[in-house]
């Protein structure tokens, strides 16, 4: 009776491994026909969310080709190669079965620049460098007074210079409606940004800090003086908890 049971298991047991066997080498065979099946290949590559950067240099950054097959291709070493691009905020691609590739990227903005001796530099809202130019065409708010060392595209300026509170002031300015009436920031240090409004209002903003508060009750101000036709000149933050306020009338 014993050795009936010993003979049973050993026979289960060579049935579970010719099971395996047979199961790993099905797998097998199915991965060498996805990896070389000319089905398989490369014929389509969408890209979307793309403005500053060309489909050209997103393809070639990727390194993904048509005629390649789809499953041979890493997509997160493509991932990380187009995450390098300095407007490339976000990607993500995708493979669709059978043969097409999906790349959707989510660009940096430029938001501010920075001025340099010579040459402005172009920053998004988190102080990332996306690159430079002589002039300021678009019109955006300039950021005056920060002195730059060795700086490469895609660097984080306001990390790199200890400033991430600019960070706060650019995105809170940007949400509440206000950053497109800001012509220049003026940094002398952390404790005293001047910030000149377009039409030539004056704002003795202080330090950076509070900044998200300081800005929210700059934002009140300016409504409240538009809706009641008030001429402003100037607003000072730096003196005490409340703001003065200068007005022409």
């Amino acid at each position: 009776m014993r050795a009936s049971s010993r003979i049973e298991k050993k026979h289960k047991r060579f049935k579970r491994l010719v099971s395996l066997i047979l199961i790993i080498s099905i797998l097998t065979i199915l991965l060498v026909f996805l990896l070389n099946s000319n089905y398989f290949n490369i014929d389509k590559i969408t890209i979307k969310g793309n403005e500053k950067i060309t489909k050209e240099k997103l393809l070639h950054t990727s390194s993904i080709n048509f005629g390649e097959n789809i499953f041979r291709i890493s997509t997160r070493q493509a991932e990380e190669s187009i995450r390098k691009l300095p407007y490339v905020k976000t990607v993500k691609i995708r493979r669709e079965l059978p043969r097409t590739i999906s790349i959707e990227v989510v660009e940096r903005e430029e938001k501010v620049l920075l001025k340099d001796i010579s040459m402005y530099y172009i920053l998004d809202e988190e102080g990332y460098l996306l690159g430079n130019t002589d002039s300021n065409n678009d019109n955006l708010p300039v950021i005056l007074g920060l002195k730059t060392e060795r700086i490469d595209l895609g660097d984080n300026l306001f990390a790199n210079m200890e400033v991430k509170e600019l960070e706060d002031l650019i995105k809170e300015s940007e949400y509440l409606n206000l950053l497109k009436e800001i012509e220049a920031i003026e940094i002398e240090n952390q404790k005293n940004v001047n910030i000149l409004i377009n039409n030539g209002i004056n704002v003795a903003f202080g330090p950076l800090s509070n900044v998200k508060y300081k800005v929210g009750l700059l934002s009140e101000i300016f409504n409240h003086s538009k809706e009641n036709e008030i001429e402003i000149r100037e607003i000072i933050m730096n003196r005490g908890e409340h703001p003065i306020i200068v007005t022409d009338n």
